[in-house]
């Protein structure tokens, strides 16, 4: 096409105007068909990144979100890009045919139509553009959105543990907890609430769910709390390293108080009698009492727990002759949980 329009032009030479518009044109298309190689090379880019997502699952949303609007529209502008260089090149083509086939003729009034039809063509080549660059948002919308499932295919990962706070760490109290930091998209969490066991320093569970808070409850009372949260995706669950802790969980106000210590009946202390225990007076109105039987060799020596539960009557056994027995008991209510004074105790048994 360039040779024929240079036979053109060498066959009938157009006017300086001419020349001008020629010139215009070719600016024209050579801006063009640099967006359009532009374009070209951006869907290239955002092709290797999705790739390279899917090798790296460390290339995280954020990382893929921020490439990719730099890379710029994609594959749209592109489709918009190569339309407006195809309209700008027919219509350029026509014009320059338009004046070397009768540049004798062309009048100041031709010239001026030319010249406008060419201004407008232009400007519409720009606004075209313009709306590619503005369909990014579109595009980048997309391309993005294909990066993230892509970026996001892997299980997520905790980069903060959780943590929990509380006014007070009294039963009854309401504590809080933020699930901490993670990547890889969580949908939903899970809360495994724990308090530790004093004789083993194992963790239990004592809530699990979807709930973020937990209310202390009697059965915490002395131990510490701490939480594991679990970040499930569709591709798999995470859970969390452990919160901190918090604790030991002491008695609410309104817990049960002794006002007078426990006491025992015992009118035999010979093995195989039953005695019983009296569970001394309280204030805070308890709704349970649970009984621990001790025995002692001498009565200052430590004293072993023998029985404990809700029985306020013990059997004496072989094993207690010659030892003193005493009664230690616990109240409590939803507040919290008080162990009493020792009763005195009673023996040594025969």
């Amino acid at each position: 096409m360039v040779i024929s329009s240079a036979a053109f032009v060498a066959a009938a030479p157009p006017s300086h105007a001419a020349w001008f518009i020629v010139l215009a044109v070719g600016l024209g298309l050579f801006v063009g068909l640099a967006y359009l190689i532009d374009e070209v090379m951006t869907h290239l880019r955002l092709t290797m990144l999705a790739e390279k997502a899917t090798r790296d699952p460390g290339l995280t949303v954020s990382r893929v979100r921020a490439l990719t609007k730099a890379l710029g529209s994609g594959i749209e502008g592109l489709v918009r890009a190569l339309l407006a260089f195809s309209v700008i090149g027919v219509l350029a083509i026509a014009l320059i045919y338009e004046l070397v086939r009768h540049p004798a003729s062309r009048t100041a009034h031709d010239l001026t139509t030319i010249v406008g039809t060419l201004a407008t063509a232009i400007v519409s080549f720009y606004f075209a553009t313009r709306a590619a660059q503005g369909s990014g948002g579109t595009a980048d919308a997309a391309a993005t959105a294909t990066a993230e499932k892509t970026a996001s295919h892997g299980a997520p990962t905790n980069v903060k543990a959780p943590s929990i706070w509380g006014p007070e760490l009294t039963v009854g109290t309401v504590i809080t907890s933020a699930e901490g930091t993670w990547e890889g998209e969580p949908a939903s969490f899970d809360f495994d609430w724990q308090h530790n066991d004093e004789s083993t320093n194992a963790w239990i569970s004592v809530q699990k769910g979807p709930r973020p808070s937990y209310t202390l409850k009697t059965s915490d009372q002395g131990k510490k709390i701490r939480l594991i949260v679990t970040a499930v995706n569709d591709t798999g669950s995470v859970k969390s390293p452990p919160s901190n802790q918090l604790g030991p969980v002491v008695p609410g106000a309104g817990a049960p108080s002794n006002v007078n210590a426990p006491s025992i009946s015992a009118p035999s202390v010979e093995v195989k009698a039953v005695i019983r225990g009296v569970e001394g007076e309280w204030h805070g109105e308890p709704t349970n009492y649970t009984y621990e039987w001790q025995r002692s060799a001498s009565g200052r020596d430590k004293w072993t727990s023998v029985q404990e539960g809700p029985s306020p009557s013990y059997e004496l056994k072989a094993g207690d002759r010659g030892r003193k027995i005493r009664l230690v008991v616990t109240a409590e209510n939803d507040a919290g949980r008080v162990e009493s004074p020792a009763s005195p105790p009673v023996g040594p048994v025969t």
